[in-house]
């Protein structure tokens, strides 16, 4: 599983990829708690390659 954190519209959202499974959950940071916002079946192969990028673009500024 690959878990990230990404800003989008001004909120905090913590993708949860499950790769193996094409699966993703997006979690919203809310005051004091977590919000599922969405979770869906990964079907695209773009879509796919977009969440890698993201992913390994966190984690690349995240060890600097």
């Amino acid at each position: 599983m690959s878990v990230w954190q990404n800003v989008r519209g001004g909120n905090i959202h913590v993708p949860l990829w499950l790769e193996d499974e094409d699966y993703l959950v997006i979690l919203a940071q809310r005051q004091g708690h977590w919000l599922l916002k969405t979770q869906y079946i990964v079907t695209y192969r773009n879509r796919r390659e977009a969440l890698r990028q993201e992913r390994d673009a966190f984690l690349v500024a995240q060890n600097g």
